[in-house]
């Protein structure tokens, strides 16, 4: 007898009952924050001309403050 469910290719998959939970939350917190970190300096956005999200930010806000000057 096995704990999972038998999907269509044949492969187990276990149910999330017999999954054990080994992250704590502030683990999951510091995993979300690190990815989100990740998202906004190190990932170019094709939306934004392959520039990060902070590098575009940086760019609009160094045109504004020209446009003020």
């Amino acid at each position: 007898m096995h704990t999972g469910v038998q999907t269509r290719v044949g492969v187990i998959v276990p149910r999330l009952g017999s999954i054990k939970t080994t992250v704590t939350l502030s683990k999951a917190a510091k995993q979300r924050l690190k990815w989100i970190d990740y998202y906004h300096s190190y990932r170019p956005h094709q939306s934004l001309n392959y520039l990060t999200p902070d590098q575009y930010q940086d760019k609009i806000h160094n045109k504004e403050v020209a446009l003020i000057i």
